[in-house]
């Protein structure tokens, strides 16, 4: 190991011990983060979007999950006598965790994970699932968010929304609002499926499973003044550490003997 490694990881420690390495490392304040693993029907409200010829039944599985319990979706595609199109678009809304801008601050990032579950068959089924947020009533989603549902085990899949992220209603008009004051926020997940019967005579009915497991979300706030300024303090800390902890080379001048 190199003295300079040796030095650096020397003022890291002390930076550690300090108190002062999540302000460095994070510009933001953590605010709040909610993991759903073993579902509870109670704690979710199902908003019906589009409902357009197909359905869909949620049952809690006790197996199988990524682990153990999950929470299955079943979509159900009618029989038919002619071509048909069907769609289905779904939000699945908690009620037990929620955010309020007034007493808890302005959110500046929101993350979503999710484990989902490819379709167990393809019977030209489409489908997709993306983070969804509630607002006075108004649900809110990110156009370009949604992570397609193809045939296949568990997949986990990561969102991360900043700032500059548009949200907007399913209509594209309005968008929420996440300063101080703005209102409280619910989050859930939407999901988004389809088919298409194009056979002239019709088609039997059939039906498909998909799933979804360890629904996570992580809120950072808006840091306050009073946060900017121990990071600033903390930055200026590091350079100190960093200046004392630089291993010195010290030479001698040599003489010269005639």
């Amino acid at each position: 190991m190199s003295t300079r490694f040796k030095h650096s990881l020397r003022w890291l420690k002390t930076l550690k011990y300090s108190g002062l390495s999540l302000l460095l490392i994070s510009g933001s304040t953590f605010a709040a983060d909610f993991v759903a693993g073993d579902f509870s029907l109670y704690d979710w409200q199902r908003i019906n979007v589009v409902e357009d010829g197909s359905s869909a039944i949620f049952t809690l599985i006790s197996i199988g999950g990524h682990p153990d319990q999950y929470w299955l979706v079943e979509y159900t595609l009618p029989a038919s006598s002619a071509p048909v199109n069907t769609r289905l678009r779904t939000a699945i809304m908690n009620t037990v965790f929620s955010y309020d801008t007034a007493s808890q601050g302005p959110l500046q990032t929101i993350d979503f994970q999710m484990d989902l579950r490819g379709f167990s068959a393809t019977l030209d089924v489409a489908g997709y699932y993306r983070p969804v947020i509630l607002q006075g009533g108004q649900l809110y989603v990110v156009d370009d968010a949604s992570r397609p549902v193809t045939v296949g085990d568990w997949t986990t899949e990561y969102w991360h929304f900043d700032a500059s992220t548009q949200w907007v209603t399913l209509d594209g008009q309005v968008s929420p609002g996440f300063g101080a004051g703005a209102g409280v926020l619910n989050f859930g997940y939407m999901f988004g499926f389809s088919s298409i019967c194009s056979n002239a005579s019709g088609c039997l009915a059939a039906r498909s499973f998909s799933g979804l497991d360890n629904y996570q979300v992580t809120l950072n706030a808006v840091p306050e003044p009073q946060t900017n300024a121990l990071w600033l303090a903390g930055l200026g800390l590091l350079t100190v550490f960093a200046s004392a902890s630089r291993p010195r080379i010290h030479t001698t001048k040599g003489t010269h003997h005639a």
